[in-house]
């Protein structure tokens, strides 16, 4: 494949670079150029990119594909069977490459099917995003995800037992439950749901296998449990304070904040009522009772959280928007970075941060993250310039995984596909 007149984002300078030419051979970048609007012999077609800005495939770093992003997709995920969960999760992949995104991190599913969604894109047969999984996540007894995309693991043995299981059915990455969530009845964010000497047991057996950990945390002392055990991503954060920050700092910690859900809440906050007064009937207990009340305030603090500490200097924070759970679509990232930029960041470090940083810190940036010459051949083609407006990054008139043309939008290709 041959890009030609294209403008290019590399996702390591700060500049876009004007009349380049990108070759292509099979799944790697093989030339980066002048370009010369001359057909190579032996590449299948080439591309006129006049008016189009190259950019690297995005990376998303908090997916749940098994969630359809509904009002209600936990009701769905629990009354349907896997089969139909399967169908569901292959829509969303399909969604998620025609927004851009060509790799992301999930963080929990319905048993084994990630690694079965995994293998049949590896193998072709449907399309997809690179997926770096977790499979289920690890939770205590009754613990947030129990039930739907939770193993449960109560002490260190189990603990043990849990993630090898989890890495023998091919995980890339664990998640751990430091803290309940809103979407678990009997659970509280705001509650730490294992001890340190739990969480360090995490830690510890996930480090014999060289792979990561990911902690879903939201009230404080779950956050600091997690970061104190060592645990490489804090998923959430939504109640970080100035000790934690600077605990995460010394360890090197990076902060996932998935700020967009809630302003997806806001946007919908009528139907988010109905579907909490309807809840009230199987709420169990004053506790129960206690957390969904206390579910309304969890956005107003995740996003105070984010504006006071999220510009505090060499914190590593990465791009992820917690896709699937209720209105938060799967083809959508750019809502998570435009409030990013509400918040102090730039076009650049934003775009930065969501393609080459979101590698770095899943450590694929030698293959991913960023267009040079050796590299996997991820690439968007957008309408406009990213820089000057962040909302280009929905104007896709092609996406490029693993150097296949994986999808393509007519309404914003403005040239022909052959070159002269």
């Amino acid at each position: 494949m041959q890009l030609e007149n294209v403008r290019l984002f590399d996702g390591t300078g700060d500049r876009l670079q004007d009349g380049r030419r990108i070759l292509i051979q099979e799944d790697i970048i093989s030339e980066i150029g002048a370009s010369r609007n001359q057909h190579n012999e032996g590449d299948d077609y080439c591309i006129d990119c006049s008016g189009l800005t190259a950019v690297p495939g995005l990376i998303n770093l908090h997916v749940h594909l098994c969630l359809d992003a509904s009002q209600d997709p936990l009701s769905l995920l629990r009354s349907e069977s896997e089969s139909m969960t399967f169908l569901t999760m292959i829509s969303s992949a399909q969604k998620t490459l025609e927004g851009g995104i060509t790799t992301v991190r999930d963080l929990g599913t319905r048993g084994t099917l990630i690694f079965e969604l995994r293998q049949v894109i590896e193998n072709g047969r449907v399309l997809g995003p690179r997926i770096v999984a977790s499979g289920q996540v690890i939770t205590r007894t009754g613990g947030h995800g129990s039930g739907w995309i939770g193993r449960e693991c109560d002490g260190k043995a189990d603990i043990r037992e849990g993630i090898r299981s989890q890495l023998k059915q091919g995980a890339d990455v664990i998640k751990v439950m430091a803290t309940g969530g809103v979407m678990t009845l009997g659970t509280s964010p705001y509650l730490a749901s294992y001890s340190l000497e739990e969480l360090e047991t995490v830690v510890d057996e996930v480090r014999r296998e060289n792979v990561q950990v990911a902690a879903h945390a939201e009230g404080r002392e779950g956050i600091q449990l997690a970061v104190r055990a060592g645990v490489d991503t804090i998923e959430h954060g939504t109640f970080v304070d100035e000790s934690i920050i600077y605990m995460m700092l010394e360890k090197g910690t990076v902060w996932v904040p998935t700020i967009s859900p809630h302003r997806f809440a806001e946007r919908n906050r009528e139907q988010l009522n109905k579907l909490i007064s309807e809840a009230k009937p199987l709420i169990r207990s004053i506790r129960d009772k206690d957390r969904v009340e206390e579910g309304r305030n969890i956005s107003a603090g995740a996003l105070a959280h984010f504006k006071k500490y999220c510009m505090t200097k060499d914190l590593k924070i990465g791009v992820g928007n917690d896709a699937g759970t209720p209105f938060v679509p799967h083809e959508d990232l750019v809502l998570e970075m435009e409030m990013f930029m509400e918040y102090g960041f730039s076009n650049y470090q934003v775009l930065r941060m969501a393609t080459f940083g979101n590698a770095h810190i899943l450590k694929l940036d030698d293959h991913i993250g960023s267009i040079e010459e050796g590299k996997l051949a991820d690439i968007v083609l957008i309408q406009g310039n990213p820089l000057d407006d962040l909302q280009t990054l929905r104007h896709i008139a092609y996406v490029i995984k693993d150097g296949k043309m994986v999808f393509s939008n007519p309404e914003y290709i403005p040239g022909g596909i052959d070159c002269e």
